[in-house]
């Protein structure tokens, strides 16, 4: 919650700002490239079904002004769970059931209505309130007692805000145990690498030079076996159990992606190093969830 909220004023500054360096990109990663948590920012809006049609960087802040609602409520109600579970802790829950409350009450709607009349500082005041109630006081009370079953499994990750990012609005993961995490996880990664490879088919098309072309290529032949083989084939080895091979492949396919990347020299300059970096990411997290799974498991 701590990583959404500090992504939030930094999307709603940049809803007021030109995004010029990087116009070849779609309107989700140029506008998250200017936030501090790329990889979170990407997630999150690509997790809620208007981000596809957003036609401007305003619609996008609306976006993630709701995204900071419901991530603010499911807080709330996961607070009266813990007040009950944990009673010593009664009186600081309380304090930060009134800090939440403070957000989706104050913050949010302030954001709101900044946004539609179009007054980014005090958009960005809001959210920059909103930041600072998490990094101040809510953040260390619900850390101490929070057991979430995806806190505790993303926690023992590379990644864990990505991790909660990326694992929570999936509607299956509330009820999964940590196999059914672990699939889950595979399936994103998996998705993640097909659209990333749709995307490089796109720029081959309109690569300004031979060299950057010629990169491009490269990584769509590292890209094409990792979507059509080896994560297909990850996803089904962990069905039926066979985690080393599992891990083996999802962490091959985070390799590929490193070896796109390091395609690019000289003048060649990467326009792929977010989504590649956010796949390692991903790859990373699947590949140490499967791992917790084969412990317990042995």
């Amino acid at each position: 919650m701590k990583a959404i909220l500090f992504v939030f004023p930094f999307v709603l500054a940049v809803a007021y700002f030109p995004i010029s360096q990087c116009q070849n990109l779609p309107l989700i990663e140029q506008t998250c490239k200017q936030t501090p948590y790329y990889g979170l920012c990407v997630t999150l809006l690509k997790s809620d079904p208007r981000s596809k049609t957003a036609g401007d960087v305003q619609a996008i802040a609306l976006i993630m002004v709701d995204i900071i609602k419901a991530k603010a409520g499911g807080a709330l109600q996961h607070i009266e769970r813990l007040k009950q579970k944990y009673p010593a802790l009664r009186v600081p829950l309380s304090a930060c059931k009134d800090r939440f409350n403070a957000i989706i009450i104050g913050d949010v709607p302030q954001a709101v209505e900044a946004l539609t009349k179009g007054d980014p500082k005090f958009a960005v005041d809001a959210a920059n309130d909103a930041a600072l109630e998490a990094d101040s006081f809510i953040v260390p009370v619900i850390i101490q007692c929070d057991d979430n079953f995806i806190n505790q499994i993303c926690r023992r990750t590379p990644f864990r805000d990505l991790c909660i990012a990326t694992l929570e609005p999936n509607t299956n993961s509330s009820s999964s145990d940590v196999k059914g995490l672990a699939s889950i996880m595979a399936n994103i990664v998996l998705g993640n690498a097909s659209d990333t490879l749709n995307y490089i088919e796109g720029l081959i098309k309109q690569a300004p030079d031979p060299q950057q072309e010629r990169a491009l290529a490269n990584c769509a032949e590292l890209y094409i076996p990792v979507v059509r083989y080896e994560l297909p084939q990850a996803i089904d080895a962990l069905s039926k159990g066979h985690f080393g091979f599992a891990n083996y492949c999802i962490a091959d396919a985070g390799k590929q992606a490193d070896a796109c990347e390091k395609g690019f020299s000289g003048s060649a300059k990467s326009p792929l190093s977010d989504r590649n970096n956010l796949l390692k990411s991903l790859c990373g997290i699947a590949v140490a969830i499967i791992n917790l799974l084969a412990k317990r498991l042995s």
